[in-house]
């Protein structure tokens, strides 16, 4: 599930469909520009954590020589048993090609780079060496759940001049919709 999240931040894909069998031109054009998303999902409760979330944001900008630029943020909360939330965030940067054919947007990774950006507890920041223990701790690296190459499908449903829809198979098979929004912001933007 994760990994399905994170991707999407990447490639952020909501976009419009087309019967045809080809690649479109109009398509192609209405998907040039910057778009904004956010998905947030729950994670299930295990040992001591009894709520969690995975919150992830973005811009990507489709360009016209068929690349993307993403930028976005994950934040991910822990909720535990003892009262305790802990907050985690990492920026996240990353390139894509992409191309529209058969109705479909398809995004293969080029380049992906995670920076971790803070930790809190209750609210508060923990100090620089207790942050990197906890990256260390966490034992995964963005990068590795996005490797260079993966490619994605997402089938569009619209696209007009504000809003980009589109929907996509989830890590247990089931189509979920996605939706993005024109923006001429960059991330910083948005960034909580």
């Amino acid at each position: 599930m994760i990994k399905r999240i994170l991707f999407s931040l990447m490639l952020c894909l909501s976009f419009t469909a087309s019967g045809s069998a080809y690649a479109s031109p109009e398509l192609e054009q209405a998907l040039l520009g910057r778009w904004y998303s956010e998905n947030t999902d729950t994670m299930d409760p295990e040992g001591d954590l009894i709520a969690g979330s995975v919150k992830v944001s973005g811009v990507d900008e489709y360009l016209g020589n068929n690349g993307t630029n993403s930028q976005g943020q994950v934040l991910m909360t822990f909720k535990y048993k003892n009262g305790t939330t802990v907050e985690a965030s990492w920026l996240v940067t990353a390139a894509s090609e992409w191309q529209i054919k058969n109705g479909s947007l398809f995004e293969k990774v080029v380049d992906v780079r995670a920076i971790p950006e803070y930790v809190k507890t209750n609210g508060e920041t923990l100090s620089d060496a207790d942050q990197k223990e906890f990256f260390t701790q966490a034992n995964f690296k963005i990068e590795d759940l996005i490797p260079k190459g993966q490619t994605s499908e997402d089938i569009i449903i619209s696209i007009d001049a504000t809003k980009f829809v589109s929907k996509s198979k989830n890590d247990d098979g089931a189509m979920v919709e996605h939706t993005k929004t024109r923006t001429d912001k960059n991330f910083s933007a948005y960034k909580k």
